[in-house]
């Protein structure tokens, strides 16, 4: 279906757009970009005439030792500088990362407002929602800006750059994707030679060790990374142990030509912690177990999550001229995965007995993602303006086989005195649905600076989605839009609106659900933002910023069992940070959010009006670290997270209580012997405080307990 306001940019797409990628195909890049270079050098001309300040494209870093990063990498705002981007953007730098001795996701996203744990714990990997939506594994998590990796694995940071949430929908670029937002990971690069070694550990009895090697030859880089750890979580009866290897390659042909490659190769095994099921009452009212000691277990070792999982991508940069550059890449993302669910119910509160722990299997499920872009970038001048643009074409694949859930066995548990279970074997796979989706879109975006004070932004994608499967076939082609506003009265202060509306997947219906497996139909969300961006000379950023997302609304039917689409939902907010620096020896990376997210126009009256489940309406944090004067060598750190209570079901039966967490953390740098040491001391929720940090679909999910974190790294 086509919008008659998208007609025209429609028509161009269909004819001009696949012209030009039909000569790709056919007659190579060289004809390309003789082609191209043509066509745009008379406005290259008149750019040189004029002599505009347009901005070249190219690769920059962040400052260094800040909270605070000065560029978004992810979408089409490449390289883009923070106070010109008309979204809310949350950028967890490496220094943020380092101080928090972060490895893994879901500890980075702590530090972003607005994100909770959706059903299940982030044990065996980041399950998120982010403005009360969640995330699509298969689509919403980005390597390098492009990449869309399978997010069924804890993802590993140690060779991680940068941490960047795009909020809301980012659907120009990205296509097909969950509302919530973009989760962007950055690779490291090989910036001098050194190898680094790094021995982490934990008081629960996590031990590991990782090697850092990077060298520089000519005018390229290699960067490798090796890491193996035996991995415990604290809780009784659980164990694991992981395996990470990555290498990061760049080459500098000529100054106008670049290469890179990035390839990850990660295996994990990990006990899955068994969850609550939340049985209704006689009356339909629904009761909390009660917060237990925080290593209390109620599955056994052998409930085990194993993972392996690679990620591939090849990317090259061409600079044509100097205001027109293309970009190529190609990755490919592939997880295998055996997942072992566990859940436990029909308990006695006062005496902990009649409880039952009920086991699931998923045997070896594979997820498969495929991806092509290619996208040219430039800029030129124009009766007084500065216009950038962009436009591509990109194509991701995905291949999902979802086995059949062997339901393994159910057992006699106590809620208070839990006991072992004895081990059983992986059952044969069995397919149950095989999931094929083919995502092509055409994109352009126009940036134009009107003039000093006065800017906007255009784009529009025009998506071709299939998803075949075992059940049904699915077919979708529609145009989307996005266009923004910005006022700059000075140069460090930013007002800005923006419109974007973006395409989604509807989902796979969870195990849980009578139709677990089956696949809904895409559908179309709109968002509204308006926000303000302000930096102090001091590199303090603060930002502001009201949102209001309308989507599809998806989620068990409490009448049917049946995982549905019903009506549509509605997100609204307000998002408050500031991050940087407060002065020489203090720095500061702290955020806020408020929604109200509700069902809207459900065929349920039952429904309708109500909270969308495991949406916290506010959520904080404050992470503060402090250089001792005189002692530069010494920095100390502090943190506080608040998540607010959080509704258990689509019919808000009852409520998972808010939270506040503690960290504390220090770090140290001596040298022995002439060997520079840095050490490494952060201790997460250090008073060990019992609380629930996931729920959904009357799941429940208790939070990890205090886990004290230490680390030794030296350059060889």
């Amino acid at each position: 279906m086509i919008d008659i306001h998208q007609k025209t940019l429609y028509h161009y797409t269909q004819t001009q757009l696949r012209i030009i990628f039909i000569k790709i195909m056919k007659k190579g890049f060289n004809l390309l970009l003789f082609t191209l270079s043509s066509l745009l050098y008379p406005l290259y001309s008149e750019a040189e005439t004029s002599k505009p300040d347009l901005e070249v494209i190219e690769i920059t870093a962040d400052r260094n030792n800040s909270f605070n990063a000065q560029y978004v990498q992810a979408g089409t705002f490449n390289n883009a500088h923070f106070l010109d981007t008309p979204l809310t953007t949350t950028i967890l730098t490496k220094d943020l990362l380092d101080s928090q001795l972060t490895y893994s996701l879901a500890d980075a996203m702590r530090n972003t407002a607005g994100v909770s744990a959706a059903q299940i714990n982030s044990t065996i990997y980041s399950n998120l929602s982010i403005r009360g939506i969640r995330l699509n594994n298969t689509t919403n998590y980005r390597l390098n800006g492009l990449l869309p990796i399978a997010n069924y694995i804890q993802v590993p940071m140690e060779n991680k750059y940068r941490v960047e949430v795009l909020k809301g929908a980012a659907g120009l670029y990205y296509g097909f994707g969950a509302p919530a937002g973009i989760v962007n990971m950055v690779t490291e690069r090989a910036y001098k030679d050194h190898v680094e070694g790094t021995v982490f550990a934990n008081q629960l009895g996590t031990l590991g060790g990782t090697i850092d090697i990077s060298t520089i030859f000519n005018n390229a880089g290699l960067r490798v990374n090796l890491t193996t750890a035996d991995e415990d979580i604290g809780l009784m009866r659980t164990s694991g142990k992981r395996d990470f290897a990555s290498v990061g390659y760049h080459w500098d042909v000529s100054d106008q030509f670049r290469i890179e490659f990035d390839g990850e190769y990660i295996t994990r095994e990990i006990t899955e912690p068994t969850q609550y099921y939340l049985l209704a009452n006689d009356d339909g009212s629904v009761t909390l177990p009660p917060l237990l000691d925080t290593d209390i277990h109620h599955g056994a070792d052998w409930f085990k999550a194993t993972t392996d999982a690679y990620n591939l991508l090849f990317q090259t940069q061409y600079q044509i001229l100097p205001q027109l550059q293309l970009n190529v890449s190609l990755g490919k993302a592939y997880a295998e995965a055996t997942r072992r669910y566990s859940a436990f119910y029909g308990y006695d509160i006062s005496s902990g007995t009649g409880g039952t722990v009920s086991l699931s299997t998923f045997p070896d499920t594979e997820y498969d993602n495929q991806t092509f872009d290619i996208k040219l970038a430039g800029g030129f001048a124009l009766n007084q303006t500065e216009n950038q643009w962009v436009i591509g074409f990109s194509q991701r694949n995905n291949e999902s086989i979802i086995p059949e859930k062997e339901k393994q066995g159910a057992w006699q548990q106590h809620l208070y005195n839990p006991s072992n279970i004895e081990p059983l074997p992986k059952p044969k796979r069995t397919i149950k649905n095989t999931i094929e989706t083919q995502d092509k879109g055409f994109y352009a975006q126009l940036r134009t600076v009107l003039n000093t004070q006065w800017q906007t932004t255009l784009g529009y994608r025009y998506a071709d989605y299939q998803n075949n499967n075992d059940s049904s076939n699915y077919s979708e082609t529609q145009g989307t839009i996005s266009a923004s506003v910005m006022y700059k009265p000075q140069d460090n202060l930013s007002f800005y609106t923006s419109y974007i509306e973006g395409l989604e997947e509807g989902g796979i219906a969870q195990g849980i659900a009578k139709n677990a497996g089956e696949v809904l139909p895409a559908a179309l969300s709109e968002q509204y933002e308006y926000g303000v961006k302000y930096e102090t000379p001091e590199q303090l950023l603060f930002t502001l910023a009201y949102f209001d997302i309308d989507r599809v609304s998806a989620f068990i039917h409490p009448d049917t069992e049946l995982y549905v689409q019903d009506g549509r939902a509605n997100y609204s907010g307000v998002e408050l940070s500031m991050v940087g620096s407060l002065s020489d020896n203090w720095s500061i990376s702290s955020n806020a959010t408020y929604i109200d997210a509700r069902q809207k126009r459900t065929s349920s009256e039952a429904l309708t009006n109500k909270t969308i489940e495991n949406t916290p309406n506010k959520t904080a944090s404050v992470y503060l670290q402090y250089q001792v004067p005189n002692v530069d060598s010494l920095q100390l750190s502090v943190g506080g997270f608040y998540t607010a209570s959080r509704y258990i079901d689509a019919l808000n039966t009852t409520s998972a209580g808010g939270y506040t967490l503690f960290d504390l953390g220090a770090k140290y740098a001596v040298n022995i012997a002439g060997y520079n040491f840095k050490l490494g001391l952060y201790a997460q929720n250090v008073m060990d405080k019992a609380y629930w940090a996931a729920t959904g679909s009357r799941l429940l999910a208790q939070g990890h307990p205090r886990t004290i974190k230490f680390e030794i790294k030296t350059l060889f």
